[in-house]
């Protein structure tokens, strides 16, 4: 969809019985936090609106069967619940394994990039970003674009 800043897919589209909570809260996400779509300088800038958006919908009040408490005041009452989250950055992109061809380039979701000649016939691992594309050859990075 043109203006958006991405496109929603969901397995059986027009299925009421399948997923409503889920779609019903992306819905509700995106109405909230992207309408109308953010005029931000980048993907940094966009994280902090993201976050500051999320932290003033913790003090929302939350649904009356939970006595007026907060949205927070009701994730801090499932906290011990919760599994704790990882300890490492989740890197945020798709990863494949492939081979560099003779004319030294990479292709992934039809495009090539090129890296160093010394790398042609090489195995090597491309990491498709938003942002930007890594690929990386004997567990080092040789090009960044």
């Amino acid at each position: 969809m043109k203006g958006y800043l991405f496109d929603t897919s969901f397995c059986n589209i027009a299925k009421g019985n399948e997923k409503g909570d889920v779609e019903n809260c992306c819905k509700r996400s995106e109405q909230t936090y992207l309408s109308p779509q953010p005029h931000v300088d980048g993907l940094g800038q966009l994280a902090s609106k993201l976050f500051e958006d999320c932290q003033n919908d913790l003090r929302r009040k939350g649904p009356e069967m939970h006595g007026g408490k907060s949205v927070g005041e009701l994730l801090e009452e499932k906290g011990p619940y919760l599994l704790p989250l990882q300890s490492e950055r989740f890197t945020a992109c798709r990863r494949r394994s492939t081979f560099v061809d003779s004319h030294s380039l990479v292709c992934a979701d039809n495009f090539c990039y090129s890296v160093p000649v010394e790398w042609a016939h090489h195995p090597c691992v491309i990491e498709v970003f938003v942002n930007k594309i890594r690929i990386f050859c004997d567990r080092q990075i040789v090009a960044v674009l």
